[in-house]
Order: C-alpha cells, then structure tokens, then sequence
C-alpha cells in the first residue's frame, strides 16, 4: 500500500516539473510569432509625422516607384524618389549606403522602427538600411501636369511627386546647367537644382523653355522642381532673348539722381540698344532711395512720371537697329512706395492713392511708320485713333511688388485688322517698335501718372 502512494506521489511530482518547464518557455520569446509586415500608403505615412523625428511603427513597409534617376548624378548617390502610384504621393528616402535602383524601378522597402524625419520643410525617410530594399518589378510614373499655382497650393500634398507644367523660361548659371537655376511663370519663380557631378552640368540650356518635368522638392521656403536629365525640359519657340535692366547707362548726372536727358525724344544708350524718352519723364535712382523694401539697393532703377499736366503719360520708346523677328516683351514693373518724387524740376506729389483711377499700370503701343499713331503731345492722333492696337496691362493695387506684362508683338494680318494699312503693317513687321506708356492714371481728365518703376524687360526672338 506504501509502495503505490510513492509511486502515485513521485508521478505528481513529474507533472508538475514539466508543467513548470512548459510554462518557462512559454513565458520566452522563442515561440512568438513574427509582426506581419503591410504595406502603408505613403499618404498615410507622412502623417505619423509629428515631430523632427519619429520612429515609424513595426510591421511598416511602402512600395512605389522610383522617379529620381541615378544614372544622370542630379540626385545623391544614397537616395531615391520613390512615388506611389501617378497621381499619388511621393516621398524621399535617404539609405545608409549607395544603391542600384534605376528609374522605373519597382521597389519595396520594410520601413518598420525606421526614422521619418522633418528636413529644411519635407518629410523623409532617413538611413534606411540599403538592405530593407528590393526591386519587384517595373513600372512608369506620368507627370502631373499643373500650374505654378496649384503648384504653389498643393506643396505640401505633392512633394515628392513628379510634376510638369508650362513656364516662361529658365535662367542663372550664364546659359549653363549648373548650381541653382530660376525657373519662371509669370510672377512665380520656382527654383532647379544642377547638383556638382551631373552628367548634364556645365552644358548649355535651350535659350527658350517652355516646359518642365520634374520632382517638386521644398527647399524652406522655396520650392524647386529638379530635373532628372536635359531631357525634362522642352524647349520653347524663341531662338534669343535679350534682357534690358537699365544698368549699363550713358547717361546725364544731375547731382544724386542720373536723368534722362531734357528734350523730348532725347536718345539714351544702354548695353541693349537706345531709347527715346518723352521730355523729362524718366529718372534713374539707386533701390534704397524710395523703395529699399523690394528693390536691389547696390543696383539703380528706371522711375516713370511726369512733370507736366499737359503731358498724357510717361513714354519710353524703343529705337532699336536689330528688332527683327521680335515675338514678345516682358515688362516687369511696379508702384513706388515713396511719397515725393525728385524730379529735375521739382519736388512732385504723386503718391498712389488705389481707389477711383490709380492703379500700377502700363500701355504698350506698336509704333509705325511715318512716326505715326503716337499719343505725345503735338502728335496729330488722338487717344481714341490708337485705342485699338493699344495694349493694356491688368491694372494691380499694390505697391511694394513687380508685376510681370507680357505684350506679343501683333502680327501684319491683326495690325490689318484694326484698321493700320498693309504697307505699314508689313513696314512695322521688319523691324519692330513700340511704346511704353505710364498708364497708372487716364490718359484723360487726370495726366499726371503716379511715378512707377522698371525692374527689367526682357525681348523674346
């Protein structure tokens, strides 16, 4: 009877030293299952960023396709783009180490405990083990196509996507690919980054670009849109461009301030060609003496006004010898903040006072043969004559800003149109000229203009 008890006792015991041992590994990690790992939209992704820096969650991983281009060096050799789908988000992805992804590549990357960090205004996936990525396949991502503005609205939501859309043009790094170019759309400036090493660096760019195709980057507060190769920019219908900024001056000093000189259509030079001028309606002033507040004070700035009333606006005239094949011109302008204006004559009141008829604009009149139409005092035409090959800006409410006017050179059978006969039309075309009129008042009921100043104009070819 003694003898069954121990043994019964002894089987006890045994139970419970393999219960105990059963329970040790489990309390382990041994027999843990493995976090399953699913895709999170990149959408989403950004959202987890809180902070400078965040740890993405476990069981993270992404997949798109790379846009940025490898081959053509304008991207760090540690990085890609990688865009979701066309029309969905991208993002910036900075690995530990050079990789071998190309464009067009479909790629997966496990981001789980990765770091999503916040950089100089984008959000970024940071030193990713180069390992955590593989190639599953290809692809191709479309541009989408945009405007500066919704450019401009949409940051945020686009970056790191690749975007397309017309622009005026490209300029910086003297003609060449190089360091950080300008892109422009009328008053948007978006920049381009040529990075040290690109394939295409220091070679000449299209004189005229009418597109761009590239990733839109946020540089602070800048935004860029950097091109992959040359291939993403299509060039535009102008074979020469030529910029006026008033800078290489033979001119007449009259104490602080350079004038024009006093007799009407007088002639001044510039590095581009010669002017001619209405009588004493132009003044040249460094930007710190009345607008330091948006102008470059170490350069000097054409001033539109007048001195008399019994002129009909400021007129600068264009009196160049090689105009042939001119297309377009853009002026870009803007209303000065100062009060007073010194003048060769006096001391002129000619604030802008936006309301009933001030407002920052210009007319721009092509001028024909046998000096004729023209809007000058003494001239045998009147305003209403020339109205019709007249060209108005928009007319802007704010100071203290350069506004961009683009005027197309009107063709012979438009200029025919409007009433300018066909021998004329056909003269103007072979060489064209135009005005430039001071129009931040009528040219009726109120002459004197309210002074306006020239940051540049530029001529399309």
């Amino acid at each position: 009877m003694k003898t069954k008890i121990t043994f019964r006792a002894a089987g006890l015991v045994l139970l419970l030293a393999l219960g105990m041992t059963s329970c040790k590994k489990n309390n382990g990690n041994d027999n843990t299952a493995p976090v399953p790992v699913d895709n999170i939209a990149v959408s989403d992704l950004k959202k987890l960023s809180t902070a400078a820096s965040v740890t993405v969650p476990d069981g993270r991983k992404i997949k798109g396709i790379v846009i940025s281009d490898a081959s053509a060096k304008n991207i760090d050799a540690k990085s890609i783009v990688l865009q979701e789908a066309t029309d969905k988000p991208g993002i910036i992805i900075n690995f530990d180490g050079a990789h071998n992804f190309a464009l067009n590549d479909e790629v997966e990357v496990t981001i789980s405990k990765q770091q999503l960090s916040q950089v100089n205004g984008e959000i970024i996936l940071d030193k990713i083990p180069v390992a955590n990525a593989k190639k599953t396949g290809t692809g191709a991502i479309t541009a989408k196509v945009t405007t500066a503005a919704d450019l401009v609205t949409n940051q945020t939501a686009w970056n790191g996507m690749l975007v397309s859309l017309p622009v005026d043009g490209l300029t910086g790094g003297n003609g060449k690919f190089t360091g950080n170019l300008v892109v422009q759309k009328g008053n948007q400036i978006f920049g381009s980054k040529v990075l040290s090493g690109a394939t295409f660096e220091n070679t000449d760019y299209p004189v005229s670009v009418s597109n761009i195709t590239g990733i839109l980057r946020i540089d602070g507060s800048n935004l860029r849109v950097d091109i992959r190769t040359t291939a993403d920019l299509a060039s535009g219908p102008y074979s020469r461009i030529v910029t006026e900024d008033f800078q290489n001056l033979k001119k007449v000093s009259d104490g602080s301030a350079i004038v024009v000189p006093s007799t009407a259509n007088a002639p001044f030079t510039t590095a581009v060609g010669q002017w001619l001028s209405t009588v004493q309606s132009f003044n040249f002033y460094p930007g710190a003496t009345y607008d330091a507040t948006f102008t470059t004070p170490t350069r000097t700035y054409l001033y539109a006004f007048n001195t008399s009333v019994n002129t009909t606006g400021a007129s600068l005239r264009s009196n160049f010898t090689n105009n042939q094949g001119l297309k377009k011109v853009a002026i870009s302008f803007a209303a000065t903040s100062a009060e007073k204006v010194v003048t060769v004559l006096s001391q002129r009141e000619y604030a802008f006072t936006f309301g009933t008829t001030d407002s920052v604009k210009i007319a721009v009149l092509p001028i024909l043969p046998d000096n004729m139409p023209l809007i000058d005092a003494g001239d045998n035409m009147s305003y209403d004559a020339v109205k019709p090959i007249l060209a108005l800006s928009p007319a802007y409410n704010q100071k203290g800003k350069f506004f961009t006017f683009e005027y197309t050179i009107p063709t012979k059978d438009e200029l025919i149109a409007k009433g300018v006969s066909a021998d004329r039309a056909t003269a103007f075309i072979a060489n064209p000229q135009f005005r430039i009129y001071n129009a931040s008042r009528p040219f009726t009921g109120s002459p004197n203009a309210a002074p306006i100043l020239f940051d540049k104009i530029v001529f399309y070819y």
